[in-house]
């Protein structure tokens, strides 16, 4: 009979352990997710390889800065083309790693070029 009380009193401890494991598991699965950016390029710097990406959703604008490490392929109409073809005012999808912090793009895709720009 003894054992059973002490059974039963340590039943919710064990599985308020189980429920913050289970929780601690999907949050760090959520943060390893990549994201994916959709936005317009507003600030560029070929030399450091990051860019500033202006996105939105409904009233809500944010700015991202990314880096883009130099073995990221930039593809544009299915084929590879360089860092220098993306300029202020293009639209991109770049998938980014890393904490959210500090985003570093996986691939980067020019979407539209800028208005103006040569395509």
């Amino acid at each position: 009979m003894r054992l059973l009380h002490g059974v039963v009193r340590l039943a919710p401890a064990v599985a308020a352990v189980a429920i913050l494991a289970c929780s601690a598991a999907a949050q760090s699965r959520a943060s390893a997710a990549p994201a994916r950016l959709v936005g317009r390029v507003v600030a560029l710097d070929d030399q450091a390889r990051t860019l500033d990406l202006l996105t939105g959703v409904g009233h809500a604008l944010r700015i991202h800065h990314v880096h883009v490490p130099g073995g990221v392929a930039i593809k544009y109409q299915g084929m590879e083309t360089s860092m220098s073809r993306l300029t202020r005012g293009c639209t991109v999808l770049i998938a980014c790693g890393g904490p959210p912090s500090r985003p570093e793009a996986t691939t980067v895709e020019l979407l539209e070029v800028a208005p103006g720009a040569k395509p």
